[in-house]
């Protein structure tokens, strides 16, 4: 697994999905002309913490980009997705 750009991001909880993910908006993406008006990702909800999950809730979103390779089973890829993201508070949020 080669691990590629590093990203900052203030995003926002849009909802909750089945099997423990919680779908996210990356804010500086929100009609700006990018990625069709808005970016939306789907994060491990347990990635989030409790006080942080209600809709609409606004964090600071941590992850690298994850470059499997062929010789990488899925259980390494799957391990590697799930703790590449982490939450911090926005300051003034």
């Amino acid at each position: 697994m080669k691990l590629g750009t590093h990203f900052r991001e203030p995003a926002r909880v849009v909802m909750h999905l089945n099997e423990g993910f919680t779908q996210i908006v990356l804010e500086r993406c929100v009609n700006n002309g990018m990625a069709g008006d808005y970016a939306l990702m789907e994060v491990p909800t347990e990635r989030i913490p409790v006080h942080l999950r209600a809709i609409s809730s606004r964090f600071l979103l941590i992850w690298t980009a994850l470059h499997p390779e062929t010789q990488d089973s899925e259980t390494v890829i799957r391990v590697a997705m799930d703790q590449q993201f982490r939450v911090e508070e926005l300051s003034g949020a």
